[in-house]
């Protein structure tokens, strides 16, 4: 049924006009004079197009709605109102009689603005909702609408003068005695239209006053009209009351044009645009231009009469009154702008107005995400912040806390070309614009917030591994205890029964067995002593270094290491931690990565020592796993750093960075 009824206006608004125009261009054939100037022809066009596409496009998606049918059959009296005119103007003046009925479709067409105003007011009444405002604008609607047929009625059965070119046209219908009385009844009733057409106006200002949300975001789009309606309308009356040159239908059908898109902006596609923005940013720029054009003219004329109308003088006058002019511009912009949006634009200026708050005020009481979750009125909204992972291989980001964000990011907030945060936050609360334009104005703050979360994860990455340290401290204590109580303690209890035994045998052969075995035990617990010394700090690291231990290293049974040193003389606790690294590192390479070649590299270069440990293991390291965790404690706690990566030949290469000044 839509989609028939869309079709059909179509139709026949195309038809209607193509018929005007052809026969617009058979009069400038003959030379006659016709009924519509090009700007008059391309005027009409507009109005029928504007209207059947607002009208279609609102039938076809929202059918329950009134407006779409009101615009199509607005379309139709615009459209239909062509061929009834050009149909009298060849029957009624260029050729007497040669059409049938002629004059009364002349007087018919001189009615037929009244629909016009009819449907132009259901409309102001019903938008956007569909339904009028209350029950009192709804029986003034309904008044309109009869005082419309009214109007149509009596103006049919009066007696009348017609607008030119049909002013010589009598109306065959005029009701003899009658004529007079239907005619004053006609006068009134389209008198009554034209109230009608100013109370429906009225109703959308009411409206807009009481509306909230969505419907008042709808309605801005009439804001937006209101001031350039409000003139033509004026300049619509003018061609009738004076010598204007134009014709009234020019403001008429910008009149149409304006109001027909911006209902139908208002019904189906309101937050296509930022609506509030444009009606702010219009009324700003319109204010301010008349008001450097009145400061303008203003110096202009007080500077005229004050110097005199010569011509050094009045090049100065312009010349002050420009000065003065620009001078005032951005002040009068900013004031402007402000208390537009404060009345226009309620909820971006609240929002910003929160942000400036806490970015002027000396001691901010709140959090930045506090202050944007009050702006935007989003209690969800999370701001988290890009950080580096200790080996400079991934970025992670964190909350102000230094805690995992729980919502993924939805916006990217930039200061220059930097990234600095990521915002999680409820579209439903605030469009993207918006939101954007809030977080750039809170960018600065954020910026100095990932400053204070980059510090809480480095403080939390300080405690953990003093955490680390002092539990692994705590653990090599209790291997050791362990190890001597398994290992020594036990040998050198077991040679101390062993010695008692012998004796208190006597025999002198137990004494030389005991004493042998004495001596063996011994050399097992020195050597097992040594080894577990050579925990804490290797003998040949005492004796012969860093470069003597890493030799040392090298010639143990079942390691293929190549070593390639270039060392000086290093401080003890910087020796001992590399040669904890490269122990560490060469143990997990036979271990996890079983790994056949191991080069190792030692290098000074500016005051720090550069330790590389290279395999050609299976490679797959886990840069936290806990042995590596470990390796990075240690190079920290002397203010190094610690980087794990793949190696060329595909195992795994650790390189350990200790500053050595």
């Amino acid at each position: 049924m839509a989609r028939t009824v869309v079709a059909a206006a179509v139709v026949i608004n195309v038809t209607s006009f193509v018929l005007a125009l052809l026969y617009e261009s058979h009069l400038a054939s003959v030379d006659e004079v016709g009924l519509a100037t090009p700007v008059e022809i391309w005027v009409f066009f507009s109005m029928v197009a504007s209207t059947t596409v607002v009208g279609a496009s609102l039938v076809l998606s929202r059918a329950g709605h009134p407006m779409g049918w009101l615009f199509l059959a607005l379309g139709m009296s615009v459209s239909l109102s062509a061929p009834i005119d050009s149909y009298s103007y060849q029957g009624a003046i260029i050729a007497p009689g040669s059409l049938p009925v002629a004059s009364f479709v002349a007087v018919v067409g001189s009615l037929t603005f009244v629909p016009w105003l009819v449907i132009i007011a259901v409309v102001l009444h019903t938008t956007p909702s569909g339904r009028p405002l209350s029950r009192r604008f709804a029986f003034m609607m309904h008044l309109t609408i009869v005082a419309g047929l009214v109007s149509v009625v009596a103006g049919l059965g009066g007696d009348r003068t017609l607008d030119p070119p049909f002013d010589n046209v009598s109306n065959p219908l005029a009701v003899g005695p009658l004529a007079g009385p239907l005619q004053v009844l006609a006068a009134v009733a389209v008198a009554f239209v034209g109230l009608g057409l100013v109370i429906a106006a009225l109703s959308l200002v009411f409206r807009f006053r009481r509306a909230q949300g969505t419907e008042r975001l709808q309605l801005f789009w009439f804001a937006i009209i209101a001031l350039p309606v409000a003139a033509l309308t004026v300049a619509a009356f003018v061609p009738g009351h004076s010598d204007a040159a134009y014709s009234p239908l020019v403001p008429t059908g910008a009149i149409v044009v304006l109001i027909t898109f911006a209902t139908g902006l208002a019904v189906k596609r309101h937050r296509l645009y930022d609506v509030e923005r444009i009606l702010s940013r219009t009324l700003t720029y319109g204010l301010l231009s008349a008001i450097v054009v009145a400061v303008f003219v203003g110096i202009t004329v007080l500077l005229g009469a004050v110097l005199g109308r010569q011509g050094d003088a009045s090049q100065f006058s312009v010349a002050i009154a420009t000065l003065c002019a620009i001078a005032a511009a951005e002040p009068a912009r900013r004031r402007l702008q402000d208390r537009l949006d404060r009345r226009f634009d309620r909820h971006r200026y609240s929002a910003l107005a929160v942000v400036r708050s806490h970015l002027n005020a000396p001691e901010p009481v709140a959090d930045i995400e506090a202050v944007l979750r009050e702006a935007l009125g989003d209690e969800s909204l999370e701001i988290s912040y890009p950080t580096e992972v200790a080996d400079g291989a991934a970025c992670v980001w964190v909350r102000a806390t230094g805690r995992t964000p729980t919502l993924p990011a939805t916006t990217d907030v930039l200061r220059g070309d930097r990234l600095i945060a990521r915002v999680a936050y409820d579209h439903h609360h605030a469009g993207a614009e918006f939101a954007n334009e809030v977080f750039r104005a809170a960018a600065t703050e954020m910026d100095n917030a990932g400053l204070r979360a980059l510090l809480a994860v480095q403080l939390e990455e300080v405690r953990q591994s003093r955490a680390r340290l002092a539990a692994g401290q705590h653990d090599e204590r209790r291997r050791i205890e362990q190890n001597l109580h398994d290992g020594a303690q036990q040998r050198l209890l077991a040679l101390a029964l062993q010695f008692q035994a012998a004796t208190l045998d006597g025999t002198l052969d137990r004494l030389n067995d005991a004493v042998q075995l004495g001596v063996r035990e011994i050399r097992e617990s020195v050597l097992e002593l040594r080894a577990l010394a050579n925990g804490l700090r290797p003998s040949a690291l005492t004796d012969g270094g860093l470069a003597g231990a890493l030799d040392d290293l090298a010639d143990r049974d079942g390691l293929s290491v190549t070593i390639a040193q270039n060392l000086g003389d290093l401080r003890p606790d910087l020796e001992e931690t590399a040669w904890f690294i490269v122990c560490e590192a060469v143990a997990n390479a036979q271990k996890h990565g079983h790994a056949h070649t191991i080069g190792i590299a030692t290098e000074v270069n500016d005051d720090e020592l550069t330790v590389t440990v290279s395999d050609d293991g299976s490679g797959n390291a886990d840069p936290q796993g806990h042995g590596l965790r470990g390796l990075r404690d240690r190079a920290e706690a002397v203010g190094g750093s610690l980087i794990v990566g793949p190696s060329s030949s595909g195992g795994t290469t650790i390189r350990a960075s200790l500053p050595c000044g």
